[in-house]
């Protein structure tokens, strides 16, 4: 996602000392390839700039390098990493299909000038081991002699819909509206960074709170990833200078490196860690993360169910409650000790705002799915807190739960 907002203010002092590199992410030996229709020959991106050891390590006191020590023994090894600019449609189309998910995803487009330039530019895809920037601004016409102008070929906007790839990137949501906007595509299969570090370290930053990927990088890579504001905001519907192709491949591997870094600390096998995605993908924490970036009702309505378009109207907080609700391993303790982050929330108000979810979706028909009988025993296991403001709101809901939910637990039975 694009912007022009510098984040150093939020790093670190670690991650804002700029010290000279002692180690790269896309090795500075690395080169480009060709492309059919400009050179790119001399090319080196320089990297993620990676600062001196320090003291500080991560909260698992893994520092940065050991985890990418071990992702170079899981099969990524960064000096063989190719990076391809291409305009051509065949050529994306070639390159697409010999690429392997998880996919790190990102788009650069212009800040400034008239409506017609600031249409996304530039889309970038990676795997482990290939980088591709697809310059959408300049694609050439299908006779190869004369340019388009803003063209998806169809190989990508197939791989954006195809919700069987999953694309990672930070503020993804926003990249998703963007395309939907300016080309009418419907991405799919689109996951946030955050759901992620959510899910499996969410103390380590901060348990809510939207970070950039500049932080997620420093945190969990140990490495600087530059971010130029005459670089970020500069005009990508034009021809590319290296600065900025290098940018751009930037940043669309470190997103993939930070997944797999997060999975890491997880110790989740490579196995383990597709799963772990496609399950986040349709979690409802996952729709959260997006909705706080983007509307996804803007991008999705025209093709959710009714289920998902009812669950996306719910607010973030709800969202979020609904989604560890529906995790049967986490009991009424665990679910109270992660949303209670001010330390003044009872377990009540987690039965009630549970109650009101249910209530809400079941107005709208789409209640299936939702565990009665545990929202039972949760709302009788805060029997002894029931206020007559609670009672007003939901005691007959709470009758109709003792008399619904055993029967329902018999018939599934």
């Amino acid at each position: 996602m694009r912007t022009c907002i510098s984040t150093a203010a939020n790093l670190s002092p670690r991650h804002q000392q700029r010290k000279r590199s002692v180690s790269r992410l896309l090795q500075p030996s690395l080169r480009l390839p060709r492309s059919q229709y400009r050179s790119v020959a001399n090319l080196r991106p320089r990297g993620l700039e990676v600062p001196q050891p320090t003291r500080r390590t991560t909260r698992r006191r893994r520092s940065g390098r050991d985890v990418l020590c071990r992702l170079q023994l899981s099969g990524i090894k960064p000096r063989d990493i190719k990076v391809i600019y291409s305009t051509d449609a065949d050529e994306v189309r070639q390159v697409l299909s010999t690429m392997e998910g998880p996919f790190g995803f990102d788009l650069e487009w212009n800040i400034y000038g008239p409506p017609s330039s600031r249409r996304a530019a530039l889309v970038q895809v990676c795997d482990r081991k290939t980088v591709l920037l697809v310059h959408v601004a300049r694609m050439w016409g299908e006779s190869g002699k004369e340019r388009k102008g803003f063209a998806f070929p169809d190989a990508l906007k197939e791989f954006i819909e195809d919700d069987s790839k999953i694309k990672l990137g930070v503020n993804i949501g926003g990249d998703a509206t963007k395309l939907k906007k300016d080309f009418d595509h419907s991405p799919r299969g689109i996951l946030d960074l955050n759901s992620i570090r959510l899910r499996h370290d969410p103390e380590t930053i901060a348990q809510r709170r939207l970070v950039s990927l500049q932080q997620l990088v420093g945190s969990y890579l140990d490495c600087y990833l530059p971010k130029d504001s005459d670089i970020r905001c500069s005009r990508w519907h034009e021809r590319l200078s290296d600065q900025q192709l290098e940018y751009a491949a930037n940043d669309v591997y470190s997103s993939l490196m930070v997944a797999h870094a997060i999975h890491s600390l997880a110790d989740l096998s490579l196995e383990e860690a597709h799963a772990d995605l496609r399950s986040l993908v349709d979690s409802p924490l996952a729709r959260n993360v997006v909705s706080r970036q983007a509307p996804p009702a803007a991008v999705d309505a025209e093709y959710a169910s009714p289920r998902e378009a009812a669950l996306a109207a719910l607010s973030p907080r709800r969202l979020e409650l609904f989604g560890y609700f529906s995790d049967s391993t986490l009991s009424l303790g665990d679910i109270h000790a992660k949303m209670n982050e001010t330390g003044s929330m009872k377990p009540l108000s987690v039965v009630w705002t549970l109650l009101s979810t249910y209530a809400e979706l079941r107005t709208k028909g789409v209640e299936d799915g939702f565990d009665v009988s545990r929202l039972r025993d949760f709302a009788l296991a805060v029997e002894e807190d029931w206020s007559p403001r609670f009672l007003a709101e939901h005691g007959a809901l709470v009758s109709e739960l003792r008399r619904v939910a055993p029967a329902q637990s018999k018939a599934s039975g």
